[in-house]
């Protein structure tokens, strides 16, 4: 049987080595969001916290108290367990986080869309859906735990951190796309308002003129039934004055020779 030092030195080396795996994935992760990461670190802090327990009384030779072989035995399987916490919540955040920024993308943008930027998108959410799948597996069966993960870091993992990077670009210039053609058919839109707008100014002008013209053609044409009926007056008037005058006897005519000279005086 190997000496409890030994096992315990291979099982610190062991964790360590973990303990590096999970930065490389943390700093991977970091790139995508810095936020996935925060569940993870909090994780490695605690299993730091046993780690540093352990190597503070901790040698390779000295003999140890059975009370100490158990500490030291508790604490590194409790600094296993943080180890693989932290393992998990990487993967379970970015997958959440990358489900979420798809499916927000196909909803705004539409995923033929940011298909034609970026031919491997599909291919980009099946394997996001496939992780999922494997982490709610997990979730039913515990001892599929490790297998389903250890899947997720050997297939999907670097993969999915790299075409995420194929799909931000993809979807800018989707978006680009998309505002470009928003922003033409709005400009459209707004052309034929104003030619709308410049048509109903045009018939309100016309509409105005041709009232207008309807006023004035009324008062022209009062104005000339006045003309006629004061000139058919006038002539009656003359008429009248002559037939008067041609009638009227011719001592009438001749006004005194006393009131002549009154209304000269007067005047």
């Amino acid at each position: 049987m190997r000496p409890f030092n030994e096992i315990v030195h291979d099982e610190i080396i062991q964790l360590n080595e973990r303990w590096r795996r999970i930065e490389r994935l943390l700093k991977k992760a970091e790139r995508v969001q810095d936020s996935v990461a925060i569940a993870a670190i909090n994780e490695l802090r605690y299993a730091g916290r046993q780690l540093f327990v352990v190597s503070s009384y901790f040698t390779a030779t000295a003999a140890m108290a059975p009370a100490q072989k158990r500490s030291i035995q508790r604490r590194l399987v409790i600094a296993d367990q943080y180890l693989k916490n932290a393992e998990h919540d990487i993967v379970d955040a970015l997958v959440k986080y990358f489900l979420k920024v798809t499916s927000e993308a196909d909803q705004r943008i539409g995923r033929a869309r940011i298909t034609e930027y970026f031919i491997e998108y599909p291919l980009f959410c099946k394997d996001i859906v496939a992780c999922y799948d494997l982490i709610e597996e997990t979730r039913a069966d515990e001892t599929k735990r490790f297998v389903n993960y250890e899947t997720i870091y050997g297939t999907y993992f670097d993969l999915l951190v790299n075409r995420y990077r194929n799909f931000l670009e993809a979807e800018v210039s989707a978006r680009f796309q998309q505002e470009t053609i928003k922003f033409e058919r709005d400009s459209a839109q707004y052309a034929l308002h104003e030619a709308e707008l410049e048509k109903e100014r045009l018939d309100t002008k016309r509409r105005e003129a041709e009232d207008r013209n309807d006023r004035l053609s009324i008062i022209n044409t009062r104005m000339a039934v006045f003309g006629v009926f004061t000139g058919i007056a006038t002539i009656i008037s003359i008429a009248l004055a002559v037939y008067i005058w041609r009638h009227t006897p011719a001592e009438i005519c001749v006004a005194p020779a006393s009131l002549v000279d009154l209304i000269l005086c007067r005047f």
